[in-house]
């Protein structure tokens, strides 16, 4: 908190914002749930105040997974699909693909597969784009390792359910769809 301080107070107002979700995960990782929901939501002001529109987004998503993780799977919902419409809007496949990731986890945890399928296929045609791009530019190194989770939580999906999509049906089997969670970028 030192650190936001000293942010706030050279005016350095965009990393002052992201000091603020920054402590919100310390307090998440700590179990305070309410302080960690105080830091995240400051940190979307801040980044609204600032006009900053992928931070904007960046935050949403992060929001979106804490009421995830949570178990409010609606605001969950409404969150990321703010975020994902952020995301689209000043192109940002990072903040897509997490806005999409978490679509899809919370899809296939209120029993729509056929949605979250939907969601998991755009991830992964994201990380797809986002690979061509770094392959163009050098910068593939380390890319892959941290943007898996697309590829993993669409397999977890297509296994689960063992394809029930093929057979019509939208139920999970034993009424475990992929839940697994992973840090909004």
């Amino acid at each position: 908190e030192k650190g936001l301080a000293f942010q706030e107070e050279t005016g350095d107002r965009h990393s002052a914002a992201y000091a603020l979700s920054d402590i919100g995960d310390l307090y998440l990782e700590e179990g305070d749930y309410e302080k960690a929901l105080e830091y995240y939501r400051r940190s979307l002001a801040a980044r609204k105040e600032i006009g900053d529109q992928d931070g904007e987004a960046a935050s949403l998503n992060t929001l979106a997974s804490y009421y995830e993780d949570r178990g409010n799977l609606d605001e969950s919902l409404r969150l990321a699909r703010e975020a994902l419409g952020l995301a689209e809007k000043t192109d940002s496949p990072p903040r897509r693909l997490a806005a999409y990731l978490v679509l899809g986890r919370v899809q296939a945890a209120k029993g729509d597969l056929k949605t979250a399928l939907g969601h998991f296929r755009a991830a992964v045609e994201t990380v797809e784009s986002l690979r061509a791009l770094l392959a163009e530019s050098g910068q593939k190194s380390g890319f892959l390792g941290t943007k898996l989770d697309a590829y993993e939580e669409l397999v977890a999906l297509l296994v689960d359910g063992q394809w029930l999509m093929a057979n019509g049906s939208e139920k999970t089997v034993n009424n475990q769809p992929s839940t697994s969670n992973s840090t909004a970028l």
